[in-house]
């Protein structure tokens, strides 16, 4: 399994320790990442946002951040991220993703075909069997919205929003070593007052748009869309806008439209 940490790479030395600073405190569990000097609070934010679409496996982390600044001799500064979990249900969480990850990938076949059919079959398998979970915009129960807006809402329900679908799709095929990221944009449409998230997959070398949820939407029993897939960055400007210096996308789906 690759650790396809886009974002980390993106980022200058000085953002990379922050980032392994936050990194390793939460994996361990721990209230706060201690970092040495200051640190600009927006830049600590973009950072925390790079860590939660490079690492969809930590899908208890809540969006927000405290960040507290200590000067004087010693300056410092404790960055606390959100837990929406607790330990406990997490370590349960955590096995019954990786058995869900597993259980798709062998049902599937997914570790013994090549790249561009895995991801053929995984795109056919959610527009037949997921759903996009409509409810979740407008919930306010808590598990509810912890559980769309992650990878726990696909394999528990079946169902989530385009955040948890797209990190869904980055955490199976990552599994299988293909390089694939969380894009965080916008879209044309009042989905999540405009914010919206799908994939860019490498296939061969090549970069493309892979927008599952709105092929999940476009999809009815028996009819797969394939509007949205493995388009370029021409084809997907039309409706959707990224800000974040993500791979280009300049290839034609024609190679590999398996």
């Amino acid at each position: 399994m690759i650790a396809d940490r886009y974002y980390y790479t993106r980022m200058n030395r000085r953002d990379q320790r922050i980032y392994e600073a936050l990194h390793d405190a939460v994996l361990s569990g721990r209230k706060a990442a201690e970092i040495e000097g200051s640190a600009d609070a927006d830049r600590i934010t973009e950072i925390y946002m790079a860590l939660v679409l490079d690492n969809p496996h930590l899908y208890y982390l809540g969006r927000e951040i405290h960040i507290i600044q200590y000067s004087g001799a010693c300056e410092r500064t404790l960055i606390e991220p959100s837990y929406t979990l607790s330990r406990e249900i997490i370590r349960d969480f955590n096995g019954r993703i990786e058995r869900g990850v597993n259980d798709l990938i062998r049902k599937l076949d997914l570790d013994r075909v090549s790249d561009a059919q895995a991801v053929r079959r995984l795109h056919d398998y959610l527009a037949s069997e997921a759903e996009y979970d409509d409810t979740a915009l407008s919930e306010r129960k808590k598990g509810r919205l912890i559980s769309a807006h992650s990878v726990i809402g696909i394999f528990s329900k079946q169902c989530a929003v385009c955040d948890g679908i797209s990190k869904t799709v980055k955490l199976v095929l990552n599994a299988l070593n293909i390089p694939c990221i969380v894009v965080a944009g916008q879209s044309a449409f009042e989905e999540d007052n405009g914010n919206h998230a799908w994939n860019i997959v490498k296939i061969g070398g090549k970069a493309y748009h892979l927008d599952m949820t709105w092929d999940i939407n476009l999809s009815s029993k028996g009819v797969i869309s394939y509007k949205y897939y493995l388009i370029s960055d021409q084809e997907a400007a039309g409706d959707h806008d990224w800000k974040r210096n993500v791979p280009a996308c300049t290839a034609r789906r024609a190679g590999v439209f398996i």
